[in-house]
This record gives C-alpha cells, sequence and structure tokens, in this order.
C-alpha cells in the first residue's frame, strides 16, 4: 500500500486512474508501464482497493500503431517527451531519438497528433 501506484490509483479514497512511467524493467528484459485502477464502493462511492497490472509498452501499442502506414515509406511512432521510442514498426522500443531539436517539434504540449518537420 505504499507502492506509486497504489497511492496514485488510491488517491486518499477518492479513487482515479493510475498511468505510470515507461521504464525498462531488467527483470522483463522489455520497456514497461503500469495502470492502476481504483476498485470503488459503488454505495459509498469510494475507492476500497487498487486493481493494477504491468504492461509491455510495445505489446500495448503495437496494434494500434504499427498498422498505420502513409504512402510506401510514411508511418506512426510514439515517442515519449524524452524522445524515447514507445511504439515503431521500425524501430526498437528504447531508442532515443538521435537529433533531441526534433523531440519539441513532435511533442507539443498540448494532446493530438502531430506530424514531423
Amino acid at each position: 500500500q505504499e507502492t506509486v501506484w497504489w497511492k496514485g490509483a488510491f488517491h486518499k479514497a477518492v479513487g482515479q486512474p493510475y498511468i505510470g512511467p515507461v521504464e525498462f524493467d531488467s527483470r522483463l528484459g522489455t520497456y514497461v508501464f503500469t495502470l492502476a485502477l481504483p476498485i470503488m464502493d459503488s454505495l459509498r462511492y469510494e475507492a476500497i482497493g487498487v486493481l493494477h497490472r504491468i504492461y509491455d509498452v510495445k505489446e500495448f501499442f503495437a496494434p494500434s500503431i504499427d498498422i498505420i502506414r502513409f504512402g510506401e515509406t510514411g508511418h506512426v511512432m510514439l515517442i515519449d517527451s524524452r524522445g524515447v521510442v514507445l511504439s515503431c514498426p521500425i524501430l526498437p522500443t528504447g531508442t532515443k531519438i538521435s537529433d533531441d531539436r526534433l523531440i519539441p517539434l513532435v511533442t507539443p504540449m498540448h494532446q493530438g497528433w502531430t506530424p514531423a518537420p
């Protein structure tokens, strides 16, 4: 009950979804993230527990990302704000984008799609 995901999802009995950061799990040998959801008491509407799972980043996103193509060579790549590849049909998960100047161009401070320059 002292873990970050527990505290994030339980949220002082208010309950809220928690999505953890992407991290390399050396035991699993892959990049993972944690998703935790509160278990709510429907009568008192308060959190009474937490359900959590660790997801492989590539396996989670690949079915949605890898199938999108533009022309013959265009594709979708999901990266985080540090420029680390989360899902891409070409580059391995965990690869760092080599040109740091590209990162702010494709990771704006608002949600949505952003085409690469």
